[in-house]
């Protein structure tokens, strides 16, 4: 089901209570979000996710497709060490585009997938 407009589309899929359906498959999660086929106000639906603690934005229906979907992009490896797995994390390499994810290029530019090593290396680098 897709959202018609950007009030829609922040109230399904930017509150972190709501929860995709049992079944819901992947394609159905990441679809409405990466690919909308409706006309969306980006920089208000930006400025919504900018203004939620990060934590709850982590729980989001958008974040979920916007991680899977990177993850899928990778063919679920590690882009610094090439580990497959499931169980990977998606990482923001900045926030200047912080609200924007769900646009290809941002995605593709700001985001890196990791194995859970690597992200901790990563994480160990930016605090020295």
């Amino acid at each position: 089901k897709l959202c018609k407009n950007t009030k829609d589309f922040i109230n399904e899929y930017l509150d972190p209570d709501k929860k995709w359906p049992s079944g819901t498959s992947r394609k159905d999660r990441v679809y409405p979000i990466i690919y909308p086929d409706n006309h969306l106000d980006h920089d208000v639906i930006a400025e919504h996710i900018k203004g939620m603690p990060y934590q709850d934005f982590l729980k989001t229906k958008y974040w979920q497709a916007v991680s899977a979907h990177a993850k899928y992009k990778t063919d679920y490896s590690c882009q610094l060490c090439g580990t497959q797995s499931y169980t990977l994390n998606t990482h923001h390499k900045n926030y200047k585009r912080h609200g924007y994810e769900h646009l290809n290029h941002v995605m593709k530019e700001d985001l890196i997938v990791l194995c859970q090593n690597c992200h901790s290396k990563f994480h160990d680098k930016l605090a020295n």
